[in-house]
């Protein structure tokens, strides 16, 4: 994938970018190659991430912090922390942190610390796997983006409803531009290795190659000289 080519059509698309913006945007591209999505649904996780991340591209955590929402109270289970957005793709709700978790192997580290989810590594696994496997809402990613459908309207099911679905399908045309522009998910082709041109000669019946004939001449020469030798040692003993 060219990725100066799938940056000069976002900052297209997008206007500049920050570098902060550049190397978040790189992080979720790097996580990506986990997973081989085909280019649609990586498209359209990168337009979720630019939306529920407030164009950062970096894991945050919600501005308010949860303040007038029913998850934005304390969990009493939880040390009193507030299970509000943290991450790529807001993860909220004290039910999806335990999915997370669990999900993730973390063996309750993120329920101790519900700001791990701001970690980069923990908040890519929580985005591409729980989109994929339809972690938020029961809805897949592939059941609205895979190989012969590109819903990207309804694909916004997937995290919260039709909230802001339009806007999101435009972000992630824009991201497949980028994508197409990049060659992602092209496969590399090898560089041809030249052949090697043959002499042009055919050796008869019986001769040797000419790529041999260094080495044949001499051995010949040498085996018709040992041959008089014998025949002159012979003679002379029969004398």
């Amino acid at each position: 994938m060219n990725r100066e080519a799938f940056f000069d059509v976002m900052r297209d698309e997008f206007g500049s970018l920050s570098q902060d913006q550049v190397n978040g945007t790189e992080a979720l591209l790097d996580a990506a190659e986990e997973y081989s999505l085909p280019m649609n649904q990586l498209a359209y996780v990168l337009s979720t991430s630019w939306h529920e991340t407030a164009a950062t591209m970096t894991p945050i955590a919600e501005y308010g912090k949860g303040e007038g929402h029913e998850y934005g109270e304390p969990c009493s289970q939880y040390d009193n922390q507030v299970a509000y957005g943290r991450g790529y793709v807001q993860l909220t709700w004290d039910y999806n942190y335990e999915k997370a978790d669990t999900e993730c192997s973390l063996n309750g580290a993120l329920l101790d610390d519900f700001d791990l989810a701001l970690d980069p590594v923990v908040a890519s696994q929580i985005i591409f796997r729980g989109m994929l496997e339809g972690w938020f809402t029961g809805k897949k990613l592939g059941d609205y983006v895979n190989d012969t459908i590109t819903d990207y309207y309804n694909a916004r099911r997937v995290v919260n409803g039709t909230d802001k679905a339009d806007m999101l399908a435009d972000y992630a045309e824009s991201f497949e531009q980028a994508l197409r522009a990049a060659s992602y998910g092209e496969e590399e082709t090898a560089p041809e290795v030249p052949e090697v041109p043959e002499s042009g000669v055919t050796p008869e019946e019986g001769e040797h190659p000419p790529q041999y004939s260094f080495l044949v001449t001499p051995i010949g020469a040498a085996v018709e000289d040992c041959w008089e030798l014998t025949n002159m040692i012979v003679w002379k003993r029969k004398r």
